[in-house]
């Protein structure tokens, strides 16, 4: 068996391609002559394609930091709404946009095999902190693929609770006292983990 570039060289058997053979285009027609080893008058041929996809390249994405919200009415339970399309553009960085597919899922398993894609946006199940698992494939050949993930951290925002009114008696009535803030801050926090924020004043 033989391999040629046009079908007219395959017929007439002459200049048969070298194997391995290298492509010259991205994509090629390929005919091949099979031929009868006792007559090579006794021949047939048939084509195929040859395609060459470009294998995408998955862009590291920067780990994501978010403020939880009320949006699922609970601030500070480390679960919160994520746009994951706003990533596409990190993903595929300079490649071009139009040749690519991006999928987010929760799992580098499920990102492998291309199942359970995540929607956007995205809830997520595992509070304060999970990783996200990026598919980035050929949009014409979905075998061509990579793959990255990144960490998103959820932080707790903290509620200013209403403090009292600090008074105080002024001893040598200049208008000038020292205060210590401990009991307003234990106000403020009204039962937070002080060790989870920083109170300025």
């Amino acid at each position: 068996m033989t391999y040629h570039s046009s079908l007219n060289e395959a017929e007439s058997n002459v200049n048969p391609l070298s194997l391995p053979y290298q492509n010259t285009a991205a994509s090629e027609t390929i005919f091949a002559r099979i031929e009868n080893t006792a007559n090579s008058s006794c021949f047939d041929t048939t084509a195929f394609q040859l395609n060459v996809f470009d294998s995408p390249i998955a862009n590291a994405v920067a780990e994501f930091e978010v403020c939880d919200d009320l949006s699922d009415g609970d601030d500070a339970n480390g679960q919160t709404e994520i746009m994951l399309t706003d990533f596409d553009s990190e993903v595929i960085g300079t490649q071009d946009p139009a040749l690519f597919d991006v999928s987010y899922h929760e799992s580098l398993a499920e990102a492998q095999a291309n199942t359970n894609p995540l929607s956007s946006p995205y809830y997520n199940s595992s509070p304060f902190n999970y990783q996200i698992f990026v598919r980035l494939q050929n949009t014409l050949k979905t075998d061509c693929f990579d793959t990255t993930e990144f960490t998103v951290n959820v932080y707790t925002t903290p509620t200013a609770n209403l403090a009292s009114d600090l008074d105080v008696c002024d001893d040598d009535e200049d208008g000038v006292v020292d205060f210590d803030f401990t009991e307003i801050q234990t106000q403020i926090l009204g039962g937070q983990d002080a060790t989870n924020f920083n109170l300025t004043y």
